[in-house]
Order: structure tokens, then C-alpha cells, then sequence
């Protein structure tokens, strides 16, 4: 049998007429290789190809496969992963089949990597295989001639594996003979083209040119041979599209879209197109797919997967419909629109008369489109997903604006995305941001034409219920703000607010001036408007006006409407009884999430500074001017941070920033050399006693600090004490020793004792 003059051939055909030889300067085997979650996608997805083409009749095209033929050889130079595999894969439905001629000629396969590759190929040939057993790979192990260095070649190992993969897929199929005439015959479905190469003589030299001149197919490449090839070509193009038309839409890919991507990529261009084709389906198809309701949890996996699918795998997952979740009966609908408005945008932007630079009308930049274009291929994250689809879901309906009211309105909604995406919880949640693409979609649904009215009504309109969790907060307040903005005074002033605060994130200032269920005094919005521009920073961090730590202690004399004495504080998202003071970052504390009653109190003092000249002078005019009185039980803890300056201090190399431990309904306090009580901590009034003594300059004082939220040991000693000679003082809450808190304990006791008369005792005992 000799091969056919044609460029397309089978591996039998190949086997019948050449002795097929891997020279040694190919690498080895790679396609079975282990602990490899790419290989293992790329083994796996090839497998499902052979047994569709195998089970259906479908033709299955290998591509090129380059080589030297010469004396009834053929030397491959590329195409050796390809060969191997299309080997095992005929020696595995041979040995089921019971085909021995077959399995003869199959010895003219021959690996020269190794000499331990070339003899397992050989013996492989003429190996009995219990075909019961989970793992062939295992059995084929156990006989007498593969041991030894046999098991440490890498190309073997490997084999191994495919074999493993090949059974896993084929070995309950029903009919091996009937693969094996279709693997011999002559209508054999899978197939790879042939590039003569008998002009080169020396295949070593062959070998090292073409690995010299560069990387193989692209994914992007395989794509698009994919695509034009497969049944989803019509559903992009319509049923009745014709060659021609299909050729016309794929030279599309070729040259207009190529050179639009040059531009910006250069030599990379290709694997950003592809990035940019999987990027637009997966966020439509995803979409959808959270849409019909699938539940988080059986999706959120796709989000990565899909952006690292290669050009095979996605093209045959497009082809399949996605996962092919049950709830979603029009899923290739979803991939063809994503499909379609990836080449809607390239024709849009690559038509511009400098691509992707957009005028801005508004003052406030908001993003880039051509950083953010680009960074999808470089530095992909979740929030620049979350804003390009908002982004292009918008020009897709409307188009790149031309006139002033259409730039204008597509800069209105950049601000409105920009606000939701920067303050949401969008940046770690895949499903999240699938929800978001859907309420964006949605939402751009309703605006009726591209003008800033427009914009501003359907946000304004924006339900409940198409709102997702992750946006609430921040949807509601751009709800508000889009209902003021219709109004030219309002507008002026939020946009003001929003240009100096840099997430755009003004609802602590909208709070302050509400009059009612829908009502807003825009005088006062003013007044706030300037006074936290005044003591905070665009970040929302205290400026340098105010003295370390004066703001935050007058903060504390504010009254606390909370209920919960604690309004002054922010709980540590990993504790259920450990807060945070709020040092120098109000963001946290100023945003949509955190109670309006504890905002409540920055707005008192804000109101207090208002006017004010020497804000030092007045805040510590607050702090002095207290009444103790008014600090008593679950508020006792505020007195001794207002009255003491205790932000940030330090025993030996622990410090304490701005972290406390409350429990017993807010009388037992911790200071905390962390976050949570996990972390080493020392009791608040015994660290006041240690400060104390340290002025007097007493010496040989060792505080010993404890974990966790236990006050006592099991004689009931505090665990948190100072150790100074042979005593040891600690801090009891126990309400009999109110009047004498601190307990002096020696070798001949306990007393109990007041602050002052431990001091007085400590300063004796030293001076002795």
C-alpha cells in the first residue's frame, strides 16, 4: 500500500508504506504528560474529539504534520505529538479488536529518543493487556521487560498515561472491530494534511530550522480553522450561508481585525484577539447562564476556565453549547451574541480616527478605554471585566458618540459604572461579577437614547430586584443621585463631591442633608460637602489639619446613638468581639455598608469644627471639657482613651494599633497587638498602670501578656499582669473589687488595692 498523492492522509495509510521514525533530536512524548493541569485539558478534550470523529463519522482534521520521507522511511520534524498519540490509539482498538496484522505493522512505529522508547514501542506491540482492569497503564507495568530505567523515561511515562485516557474513553464501546475497519479504511474520519518536504536532506538540520523559526499554530489560528469548519459558522452567519460568505467573514479575522490588533500588541496580537473573542462570549454566555438562574456554585468555575481554554478546547466548547447546564436552552444564542458583539466593537473601534480614545466631557477621568482594552490581555481582574462589559454593552447599543449629547451621555454612564464597580464587592467573586453583567445588561436595555436624560431616568429607575447583592448599596445611592441630577443645581453640587472623593462614593454627605422619604436639602449638602473636603483627604483619609489622634479622641465625646455603645468603632471583619478605632482611614467608616447612626457622630463633630479657627484648640476644648459622669457601664471603655492618649503604643517589641477586645457587655477591655484575640493582648487598666509606673521610672518591670479573651486563670488571677520583684498585679473586674480593682499578689497573698495605692506601694518597695 502506498500513500496517496493528496494532502490529506491517515495514519494507516502512513504505517502501510513508511517505517515511521522519532529522531533523537525530538523531544519527548508530551501529550500523557502528569501533574499538568493544561496537558491534562489538552489530553483530555483530543481524546473527546477522536471518540466523537470515531463513534460519528465526523471528520476530525489533525493539521499539518511536516516531515522527510526517503528509503521507506518517514523522519517526522513536526507532528511527532500527533503521530504517537494516533499510535496508541491504533494499538489499543488492534489489541481489542484481536487484529495482529495490524499489530505487526504497527511495529514500524519507532521512537529513537531513547533506546528504552524505542523497545517499549517494539514489546508493546507484542504485550497482552488485561483490558478489565481501571488503569491499563498499571498492568502493562507489572511485565518482566518494563524495569528499570524503562519506568524513568519521561516518553514512556507518558504513553502510559494517554493509554490510561484512551481506555478511560473507549473502553466500553461496544464494537472494536468496527473501529478498527474504520481506522483501516479507506473513508477513515480522522485525518492530518501532508507537507512534502523531500527537498531537505538532512532532517537533523530540517528539525532545528523550523524549531528555529518560531512557535507553532496559535490558538487564535485554530479558532478560526474551527470555526469556518464547524456547524456554529451558521448560526453567526445565518443558515444559508454560503462558502463564500463564511470565507469573507473569517478574512475578517484575517486582516482588517490582525491589523487592528497589531497596533496595539504588535507580535502579540493574535493571542489578544483570541483573549478578547474568549473574553466577549464567556461574559455573554455567563450572563445568560446566571440569568436562568444556575446556581453560583455550578458556574463559577467556567469564569476561569474559559479564558484558558486554547483555541481547540473553546472551539469545541462553543460547539457543544457551553457546560450544557439544563436551564439554559438557548445557551448558543448566548455564545453567538458574544460573538457577534466582539466583531461589532472591533468594527467600531478599529473604524475610529484614533482607536479607543474617547473625549471626556465630565472633569472627573473615570478610565481609560485604551488602558482598559488593553489590560484585558496583560492584567486581567474581575472589576476591569465588570467595567468593560458595562462599557460595551452600552456602545454596542448605541455606537461611539459623534455629537456633544452623546459623548456626554456615554460619560454619564462611565461615572455610573465606575461608581458601582469601585464600590462593590466585585473584585474576588466571579458569580458576583456574572450577576453584575446581567443588571448591567438589563439596565442598558431600558435607557431609550443616548443623551445624559436618558441615562440619568433609567438609572433613577433601577428596581430592587434587579439590583444583586454585591451592588446594592451602591445602586441606591446612585438612585438618589441620578434623581437630583436632573436638576442643574444638583448636579453641579454631586459632581463636585464626586471629582475631589475619588471612589465617587458621596452617600454619608446625601444622609447629612435628607429632609424626607424623598427629599434632599441641597444647602445643607453644600455645608458638608465643604467641611469633609476640609478634614479629609480624596481617599478619605484625615488631613493634616487636625493633630494626631485629637480627632479621634473628641470623636469618642460625641453622643452614641447606636445602642450598642460602639458607634465610634468598626468591628474586625474576622472577630465577633474584636473593633478597630479608625486611626487616620474613615473610607470604611464613611461607607454605604457601615449604619447611618454611627456616621451620625462625624457629623456631630464636624459640626462642633465648623467656624472654628484653631481646630487643635477646639478639639481638645471637647476632650476637657467632658462630664466623667456621663461614661459609666457599657460606656466606661471610652473615658480612658479619651482621657490618655493610647493609639499605637508599644510594650517592648508588641504594639498596639488601634485594636480592642470588648466582652461582658462592653466592661471587660483587651488591647490588642493584632486584629482578633488570637493575637497577644494586655487588659486596658493594667496597661494604664504600666504606663503609670514607667513615668515614675520604676525599673525590672515585666508585662506579661496572654491570648484568647480569658480574663482569669482557674484560681481566678488575671492571666494579663505585671511582674515587678516578687509581686505580680493584675486587673480584677469582679464587681466586689470595684472600689480596690488591682490585686497585689506576693508570696504571703493577695491585697487589693486602688491605682494610686499601687503606685505608692510599688515606688516604697523599689526605693528600698
Amino acid at each position: 500500500m502506498s500513500v496517496n498523492n493528496s494532502s490529506t492522509h491517515t495514519f494507516w495509510e502512513l504505517i502501510k508504506s513508511y517505517q515511521i521514525v522519532v529522531p533523537p533530536l525530538q523531544r519527548d512524548y508530551a501529550q500523557g504528560r502528569e501533574k499538568s493541569p493544561e496537558i491534562e485539558q489538552i489530553r483530555n478534550s483530543l481524546m473527546d474529539e477522536i471518540y466523537d470523529s470515531l463513534s460519528t463519522d465526523k471528520p476530525l482534521v489533525l493539521n499539518f504534520i511536516y516531515g522527510e520521507k526517503a528509503e521507506g522511511r518517514f523522519v517526522p520534524v513536526d507532528g511527532q505529538q500527533r503521530l504517537t498519540t494516533l499510535f496508541l490509539l491504533h494499538w489499543y482498538i488492534f489489541m481489542r479488536a484481536d487484529y495482529t496484522d495490524g499489530l505487526e505493522d504497527l511495529k514500524g512505529f519507532s521512537y529513537q529518543t531513547r533506546v528504552t522508547s524505542e523497545r517499549f514501542c517494539e514489546n508493546l506491540c507484542s504485550t497482552k493487556v488485561d483490558f478489565s482492569a481501571e488503569k491499563i497503564g498499571e498492568e502493562i507495568k507489572e511485565y518482566y521487560w518494563l524495569t528499570g530505567n524503562f519506568l524513568k523515561d519521561p516518553t514512556i511515562k507518558s504513553m502510559l498515561t494517554m493509554l490510561d485516557t484512551i481506555h478511560g474513553k473507549f473502553s466500553s464501546y461496544p464494537d472494536f472491530g468496527l473501529l478498527k475497519d474504520k481506522l483501516v479504511g479507506e473513508k477513515c474520519p480522522i485525518t492530518f494534511l501532508w507537507l512534502p518536504m523531500d527537498n531537505f536532506q538532512k532532517t537533523n538540520d530540517l528539525y532545528i530550522k523550523m524549531n528555529a523559526r518560531g512557535k507553532q499554530l496559535s490558538d487564535f489560528e485554530i479558532f478560526k480553522a474551527k470555526l469556518q469548519n464547524s456547524d456554529l459558522i451558521k448560526s453567526i452567519l445565518s443558515t444559508g450561508a454560503t462558502n463564500e460568505g463564511i470565507i469573507l467573514y473569517i478574512s475578517q479575522y484575517n486582516n482588517q481585525y490582525a491589523e487592528f490588533f497589531y497596533q496595539l500588541f504588535q507580535s502579540s496580537y493574535d493571542d489578544a484577539m483570541m483573549t478578547f473573542i474568549k473574553e466577549m462570549v464567556r461574559d455573554a454566555y455567563l450572563s445568560y447562564v446566571s440569568s436562568c438562574g444556575v446556581p453560583q456554585k455550578d458556574y463559577r468555575d467556567e469564569y476561569a476556565k474559559m479564558r484558558g481554554m486554547n483555541g481547540s478546547i473553546f472551539s469545541r466548547y462553543l460547539e457543544n453549547g457551553g457546560k450544557g447546564f439544563s436551564q439554559c436552552s438557548k445557551a448558543t444564542g448566548a455564545i453567538v451574541k458574544g460573538i457577534h458583539r466582539t466583531t461589532k466593537l472591533i468594527d467600531m473601534f478599529s473604524a475610529m480616527s484614533t482607536p479607543l480614545v474617547f473625549e471626556n466631557t465630565l472633569s472627573k477621568a473615570f478610565y481609560d478605554e485604551k488602558s482598559l482594552f488593553v489590560r484585558n490581555y496583560q492584567d486581567d481582574t474581575l472589576s476591569d471585566d465588570a467595567i468593560r462589559f458595562a462599557t460595551y454593552v452600552y456602545l454596542v447599543k448605541f455606537g461611539i458618540p459623534e455629537d456633544y449629547d452623546s459623548k456626554n451621555a456615554y460619560c454619564m454612564w462611565k461615572r455610573f459604572v465606575y461608581n458601582i464597580v469601585t464600590n462593590s464587592s466585585l473584585k474576588s467573586r466571579r458569580e458576583d461579577v456574572c450577576e453584575a453583567f446581567v443588571f448591567f445588561d438589563n439596565l442598558v436595555d431600558t435607557i431609550t437614547n443616548d443623551n445624559e436624560v436618558s441615562v440619568l431616568d433609567a438609572i433613577s429607575e433601577i428596581t430592587n430586584t434587579s439590583m444583586t447583592a454585591a451592588i446594592k448599596m451602591q445602586a441606591k445611592e446612585e438612585m438618589i443621585k441620578a434623581l437630583l441630577m436632573k436638576d442643574i443645581t444638583w448636579k453641579k453640587l454631586i459632581l463636585d463631591a464626586e471629582d475631589y472623593f475619588e471612589d465617587g462614593q458621596i452617600g454619608f454627605i446625601l444622609d447629612s442633608c435628607k429632609t424626607g422619604a424623598n427629599t434632599w436639602d441641597s444647602q445643607v449638602f453644600a455645608k458638608y460637602t465643604s467641611l469633609y473636603k476640609k478634614f479629609f483627604d480624596k481617599s478619605k483619609k484625615q488631613s493634616n489639619v487636625i493633630g494626631k489622634n485629637l480627632f479621634e479622641r473628641a470623636l469618642l465625646c460625641m453622643p452614641d446613638s447606636s445602642g450598642n455603645h460602639t458607634a465610634h468603632l468598626l468591628k474586625q471583619s474576622n472577630s465577633t468581639t474584636s473593633w478597630g478605632f479608625l486611626g487616620k482611614d474613615y473610607k470604611e467608616f464613611l461607607a454605604n455598608t457601615t449604619e447611618w447612626k454611627k456616621r451620625q457622630i462625624l457629623n456631630c463633630l464636624l459640626d462642633k469644627l465648623d467656624g472654628s479657627v484653631d481646630y487643635i484648640h477646639t478639639l481638645t476644648s471637647i476632650i476637657n471639657s467632658i462630664n466623667e459622669s456621663d461614661y459609666q457601664n457599657a460606656d466606661a471603655w471610652k473615658l480612658p482613651f479619651i482621657k490618655n492618649d493610647l493609639f499605637d503604643v508599644q510594650i517592648g517589641y508588641y504594639r498596639f494599633k488601634n485594636c480592642i477586645n470588648l466582652s461582658d457587655n462592653r466592661k471587660e477591655v483587651l488591647m490588642i497587638a493584632g486584629t482578633t484575640v488570637r493575637a497577644y493582648s494586655i487588659e486596658l487598666y493594667t496597661f494604664l498602670l504600666y504606663r503609670e509606673l514607667q513615668k515614675q521610672k520604676i525599673k525590672n518591670m515585666k508585662a506579661v501578656l496572654y491570648t484568647t479573651a480569658s480574663m482569669n486563670n482557674h484560681e481566678g488571677f488575671p492571666l494579663r499582669y505585671l511582674e515587678i520583684g516578687g509581686a505580680e498585679i493584675g486587673y480584677s473586674y469582679a464587681v466586689g473589687d470595684a472600689a480596690n480593682p488591682y490585686l497585689y499578689k506576693t508570696y504571703s497573698g493577695i491585697q487589693k488595692m486602688t491605682f494610686d495605692d499601687v503606685v505608692d506601694v510599688v515606688k516604697v518597695k523599689c526605693d528600698e
